[in-house]
């Protein structure tokens, strides 16, 4: 995907509350006129509104045709045809939504379990430092990788500016969660997760969080361009997976930062950000390293560093690979259509069930598709939507995978042995 489209991807992910605006005023307007826009895409819609608004026109000031709404508009909106009935009936699951009060964003339970995960963490540190016996330093090692992870999750709703509607909470929390506890970017993780990963989950060729490659196959199309031994690899892989994923969150930090120093080296992207990142990334390191130094001695806190990083890498294979990784998860092998956005967040993903514990850690990642469809809303109201999407999702003809905890992890792992089959088709359009 080129850089300058995946940018213009970014700008789509906007509040549903002004795309259903954008929608209602739209439909209406050539309604009326007898030329019913039912097979827009929602995220040119979106697109439409904002050049609109911008120029202060208001709705009766619309043209009569979608035609005139000339460059670079007019190239957004585009017939998604037989998918028409999707798009209206995703405009009703975001109407319906809007009217429940799902769309207002709520900051205090989310900053509560926050709140809750530093103090854990802080407190199985310093257990880990004041005893020195293996299988308790073991176990503090463990409820210091769920509370990481707990961060972790809570920083992605701030991410997607989904905690507060202050945009400057969102924003603070995300840089505290991220770059300095975390100790990954976020400017990459905005660029890996919100512009690629979201416009397009499963799709190959854009979305890297499903390309292993060349460690790893998960889709029947990558073993059957194989030959030889790494053929006979590809067989034998899901041996090898639980094991290179000590070193998944390495990886992860290790790519974040590779961006950062990247774009500062090639003068790209926001500067003001990168060099943030950057700074508090150098903290992460100074402070995650130099104060459990203080009592283990340098030695002692490089693997106390390695041991917590190895156990994030674990901790968020349970949490992310649930929602995309099991055969369930559709991979598409082209872009989507027009029209097809709600489709391609349904398909490729999927909800996990999880206890009190587990929300907890979760933050809402256990309703993918809830998420997937509105990435700007509080996790606290995906329970609440998960209704309304399972009826969008029976009246539409798509699929609503949903699994226990453990059973979505073994399917995560199950498909290693078993690579799914790369989708063409996102089923036959609701009538």
């Amino acid at each position: 995907m080129a850089h300058g489209d995946q940018e213009a991807r970014a700008d789509e992910h906007v509040g549903f509350a002004e795309a259903h605006v954008a929608v209602q005023q739209l439909r209406g307007v050539y309604r009326e006129k007898q030329r019913v826009a039912v097979g827009l895409d929602l995220r040119a819609l979106v697109r439409v509104h904002r050049v609109l608004h911008g120029e202060r026109r208001k709705p009766e000031a619309l043209p009569d045709r979608l035609d005139d709404l000339g460059q670079p508009v007019g190239d957004l909106v585009q017939a998604a045809g037989e998918h028409g009935d999707r798009v209206v009936g995703a405009v009703d699951l975001h109407a319906d939504a809007v009217q429940l009060g799902l769309d207002r964003r709520r900051a205090t339970p989310i900053l509560r379990v926050v709140l809750l995960h530093v103090v854990v963490f802080a407190v199985s540190l310093a257990a880990y430092i004041a005893i020195d016996a293996l299988w308790y330093r073991a176990c503090c090692l463990v409820v210091m990788s769920a509370a990481g992870i707990g961060v972790g999750t809570h920083t992605h709703t701030s991410a997607h500016h989904a905690t507060s509607e202050r945009r400057w909470l969102n924003q603070t929390l995300t840089y505290l969660g991220y770059p300095l506890f975390a100790g990954f970017s976020a400017c990459w993780w905005a660029h890996k997760h919100h512009v690629v990963h979201h416009a397009a989950p499963n799709v190959l060729g854009v979305d890297k969080d499903i390309d292993l490659a060349p460690f790893f196959a998960l889709t029947q199309d990558e073993v059957a361009r194989s030959r030889g031994l790494k053929r006979l690899y590809y067989r034998l892989q899901w041996l090898v997976f639980p094991f290179a994923l000590a070193f998944n969150y390495i990886n992860f930090v290790a790519a974040s930062w590779i961006f950062v120093v990247g774009r500062l080296f090639r003068g790209q992207g926001r500067r003001p950000a990168l060099l943030l990142d950057l700074a508090l990334m150098t903290l992460h390191l100074v402070v995650s390293i130099g104060v459990p130094a203080l009592w283990l001695g340098l030695s002692g806190a490089l693997w106390l560093h390695l041991l917590r990083y190895v156990g994030l890498g674990l901790g968020m294979f349970l949490v992310f690979a649930p929602g995309h990784f099991p055969a369930e998860a559709v991979c598409l092998g082209r872009r989507a259509a027009p029209g097809e956005f709600a489709a391609l967040q349904i398909s490729a993903s999927t909800n996990f069930r999880a206890g009190l514990i587990g929300r907890l850690i979760c933050g809402g990642l256990e309703h993918q598709i809830e998420h997937h469809l509105f990435p700007n809303v509080s996790p606290v109201h995906y329970p609440r939507l998960r209704a309304l999407v399972r009826q969008f999702c029976a009246r539409n003809g798509l699929p609503y995978h949903e699994a226990s905890w453990d059973r979505a992890v073994w399917r995560s792992l199950a498909v290693l042995r078993r690579p799914k089959a790369v989708a063409d088709d996102l089923g036959a359009p609701g009538v």
